[in-house]
């Protein structure tokens, strides 16, 4: 919510952005609660889980990492009193950096089985299997690859630059060795995952075709 701060300050000269924000801000509580109320409201039965898709933090860069441990501890704690009887499978953003796996891991242990803790611990990655269904759900990491000198990639300490043709943290090959497991047992699989950097298309689409 840092537009909707500034904007609704004494001194910022400028027209207020309102209760629930406005179009160009990071969503204020009030609009992340409201948005709660609605899904409680709204939702159909039988909803098995629910995807939480990521990029919930903001774009600043000044936030620390205990603030933006905090902010998802909040929208956590907010999401878990909404859907007490789902499991809420989160996936990483873009902004959603800045934070220590293996707090994260802790953070989201309630909903995740300690297969998925276990990669996503080491790099943010993880599988959920649905063995009765047939189904799983794939969240990849795309931050891996974000750019070297971002100081909020707190694994990235005194690293090298990673392009396409390395494996941080042996992503690709999980990822190629869950999609022979799950053609094995012709399972209906669902990528989540943000937007790749184009360098990155080529692994990515040799993985998926292969």
């Amino acid at each position: 919510s840092v537009c909707w701060n500034t904007r609704n300050s004494v001194n910022s000269g400028r027209k207020t952005a309102g209760e629930f924000g406005d179009y160009n801000c990071d969503s204020p509580w009030a609009l992340i609660e409201s948005a709660a109320m609605a899904m409680t409201s709204h939702r159909g039965e039988g909803i098995e889980f629910v995807l939480w898709t990521g990029d919930a933090l903001t774009r600043t860069t000044g936030m620390s990492p205990e603030l933006r441990l905090q902010c998802l501890r909040n929208l956590t704690d907010l999401l878990s009193r909404t859907f007490k009887e789902q499991f809420v499978f989160p996936a990483l953003g873009h902004d959603d950096i800045g934070v220590s796996f293996s707090q994260l891991a802790v953070l989201w242990q309630q909903w995740l089985p300690q297969e998925a803790l276990d990669t996503f611990k080491t790099a943010g990655y993880y599988t959920i299997e649905q063995r009765s269904e047939k189904y799983r759900i794939i969240f990849l990491n795309t931050n891996l690859w974000l750019n070297t000198l971002d100081d909020r990639m707190l694994h990235r300490s005194g690293s090298s630059t990673i392009d396409n043709t390395q494996d941080p943290f042996g992503q690709w090959s999980w990822f190629e060795s869950t999609l022979e497991t799950a053609r094995r047992k012709k399972e209906t699989v669902r990528l989540s995952l943000f937007p790749l950097h184009p360098l990155l298309s080529q692994p990515f689409y040799r993985v998926v075709l292969a």
